[in-house]
C-alpha cells in the first residue's frame, strides 16, 4: 500500500509534460533513468517538488546520479523543514 508521500511523488512525476508513464509501476529505489528521466525532464521535476513542497532544491543536489529515485526524492524532501 502507497503511503501519503509515494502517493504525492508518483503523482506528480505522472504530471510532467513527457513524463515517464511507465513510472507508476516502478519501486520506490528503481533508478527513473531507465523509465525515461533524462536531464530536463529531471530538472523539471525538481522545480515541480520545490512549488508543491515550498522546498528549495540545494544545487548540489540539483544532480540526477543523486536524486536518481522516487526514494531518494522522498529522503531528500524528508530532511526538508516542510511548510505545506
Amino acid at each position: 500500500m502507497l503511503d501519503d508521500r509515494e502517493q504525492e511523488l508518483r503523482k506528480l512525476l505522472a504530471q510532467l509534460p513527457g513524463g515517464p508513464s511507465r513510472v507508476k509501476d516502478a519501486d520506490m529505489d528503481a533508478d527513473l533513468r531507465s523509465y525515461g528521466m533524462d536531464s530536463l525532464l529531471f530538472i523539471h521535476f525538481a522545480v515541480v517538488l520545490e512549488e508543491h513542497f515550498s522546498i528549495e532544491v540545494s544545487p548540489e543536489f540539483l544532480d540526477i546520479d543523486k536524486l536518481y529515485s522516487l526514494q531518494k526524492w522522498r529522503e531528500y524532501i524528508d530532511s526538508q523543514d516542510l511548510v505545506c
